[in-house]
């Protein structure tokens, strides 16, 4: 009986010894964590560039194309034209022009003098985010044009292009 107590006694304290050193090793991981993350964070706060929301910028961008426009259909084309737009002068213009050039004939669907029209909105565009967004190297990946009945709400996906 007595070698049983021992048994059970030695049990125990290897448990408690055990529970003790999982607990120690909880904490100092816990508190190296925090530590790391509160470093890696200040630093990371410091060298992270301030943009606006693309969003807005690309409202903005668009004000040319939408000023006076009343429809929702209007409103939906020129955003799409400014996103293309957009795009497109992430470009040298020569390449943006090869590239757009298609496009906007397929929305002319045939009509030249449309075709001419919406080529020199493009040059427009293109020189309008060239002069006043150059520093802008955020590309649209996708976008969504929300009706809300008295307003338009742009949601817009983007990542940084290389420069």
């Amino acid at each position: 009986m007595a070698s049983r107590q021992n048994k059970d006694t030695l049990k125990r304290r290897e448990a408690k010894k055990h529970r003790k050193s999982v607990s120690r090793k909880v904490q100092t991981r816990a508190a190296n964590h925090r530590e790391r993350s509160a470093r890696s964070s200040v630093a990371f706060e410091d060298y992270r560039p301030a943009l606006p929301k693309l969003s807005a910028v690309i409202l903005d961008y668009a004000k040319p194309l939408t000023d006076g426009l009343d429809n929702t259909t209007g409103q939906r084309n020129a955003i799409a034209l400014a996103v293309m737009s957009w795009n497109a002068s992430l470009l040298p213009l020569d390449k943006a022009r090869e590239t757009v050039g298609p496009m906007l004939a397929k929305l002319a669907n045939g009509d030249g003098e449309l075709e001419k029209e919406l080529l020199g909105l493009f040059a427009m565009m293109y020189s309008r985010k060239k002069s006043h967004y150059a520093s802008d190297r955020r590309f649209i990946v996708d976008y969504s044009l929300i009706d809300q009945g008295d307003s338009m709400h742009l949601e817009v996906m983007s990542t940084l292009m290389a420069a």
